[in-house]
C-alpha cells in the first residue's frame, strides 16, 4: 500500500519580506543621526556665542 504525500502550496511572499528587512536601526545610522544633531546645535549655539563675543569687546 503506497501513501501519497501532499505536495507544498508555494505562498507568495513580497520582495521586501522576502528580503529579511530588519527593525532594528543599523549602527551606521545612529553615528551619522548623532553627527547631525551635534552639527545642528553646533550651527544653533555658535552664533549666539559669537555675538556675546563680539559685544563684550566693544
Amino acid at each position: 500500500m503506497a501513501t501519497s504525500v501532499p505536495v507544498p502550496i508555494a505562498i507568495p511572499i513580497s520582495d521586501c519580506a522576502n528580503a529579511g528587512a530588519s527593525f532594528i536601526p543599523s549602527p551606521a545610522l545612529a553615528v551619522i543621526g548623532g553627527f547631525l544633531i551635534a552639527l545642528a546645535l553646533l550651527l544653533i549655539v555658535l552664533p549666539s556665542l559669537l555675538m556675546k563675543f563680539v559685544s563684550a569687546e566693544i
